[in-house]
């Protein structure tokens, strides 16, 4: 074999290595802007335009900005609502977006039998998750929920769908994936 072919197939196989490592790294979760969230569902592939996205200013204490995102509008019980839902709070404080976070997991998790189902959390200093695949059986939203809650920094990130399909489930895992944070089935 000739020195360079050896020196091409050395730069293959090392560029392959790095790639490999790379694409095992340890996911996390981030504070996140608007830009990157909105770039995060569109790459994700799931049916997004441009105008399923809308931004809330000024809402609650300081200065806190809602970007929701929301497609695929069905109808149930008279009431319409979208399938495919996320929502980044972005605040001027840290310890705002960590009370939100800490207030909706409270909602969840404080009554015994509210949910049932799969779910994973991770608690951290620099941030907290919890993952849910199953059924919510009271306040603030009753039936199949999968997806996740994330705080990192000044941001609070909730993504999930109210479907129990594998189209659905695949969506929410797809924009998580984008985002790099965990999904259900991934588990910590």
């Amino acid at each position: 074999m000739s020195k360079l072919m050896k020196k091409v197939l050395s730069v293959v196989l090392l560029g392959s290595m790095v790639l490999s490592i790379a694409s095992c790294a340890k996911k996390g979760v981030r504070s996140i802007t608007k830009d990157q969230f909105e770039k995060a569902i569109m790459d994700a592939h799931v049916m997004a335009d441009k105008n399923d996205f809308f931004t809330y200013t000024g809402m609650g204490d300081g200065d806190t900005e809602c970007v929701s995102f929301g497609n695929d509008i069905r109808k149930k019980d008279d009431v319409y609502y979208n399938c495919v839902v996320a929502y980044l709070w972005t605040t001027d404080s840290e310890e705002d977006a960590k009370d939100m976070f800490d207030e909706v997991y409270a909602s969840y998790y404080e009554a015994s039998g509210v949910f049932d189902g799969k779910e994973t959390e991770e608690f951290k200093d620099e941030y907290c998750y919890f993952t849910l695949d199953g059924t919510i059986n009271d306040y603030p939203m009753y039936g199949y929920c999968y997806g996740g809650w994330y705080w990192a920094g000044n941001s609070f990130i909730v993504v999930y769908t109210t479907e129990d399909n594998d189209d659905h489930r695949g969506r929410i895992d797809s924009i998580l994936e984008q985002l790099g944070f965990p999904t259900p089935n991934s588990g910590k």
